[in-house]
């Protein structure tokens, strides 16, 4: 599902060795993974379950959750699980934007919409 909050462009610190890291902004915590020369961003928390991703890890193009094995793409953050849970759960990620250089995460300020601000928006076509 699509985000229609507003935007902004934050500066992803790049720590030296490390191939996933923890950025919060606004309150809220997303995991940056370095792979295969790229920078992705996602969201911290697993959509199934709600358990944390940082120590989940990539393989054969997917974040898999280290609490319940649910497998997300790395592109398009759908689940492989199965075809319900592929229409049921997905990842969210945020795309990496480099200006002069240096990495940026285009997320969204301000807080999460609740479930009901969610419904609502899809319901107005804004989703």
């Amino acid at each position: 599902m699509n985000d229609p909050r507003p935007t902004e462009l934050v500066p992803l610190d790049e720590p030296a060795g490390r191939d996933r890291w923890l950025l919060t902004h606004h309150s809220n915590q997303y995991i940056v993974w370095r792979h295969d020369d790229q920078l992705l961003v996602t969201a911290a928390m697993c959509p199934h379950k709600a358990l944390p991703l940082l120590e989940g890890v990539i393989r054969r193009g997917a974040i898999v959750c280290p609490e319940h094995w649910y497998a997300f793409e790395l592109g398009t953050g759908r689940c492989r699980a199965s075809l319900a849970a592929a229409q049921q759960y997905e990842l969210t990620h945020y795309p990496v934007e480099y200006v002069d250089g240096v990495a940026h995460a285009r997320l969204p300020v301000g807080q999460p919409m609740t479930l009901v601000e969610r419904l609502r928006a899809h319901a107005r076509g804004a989703l």
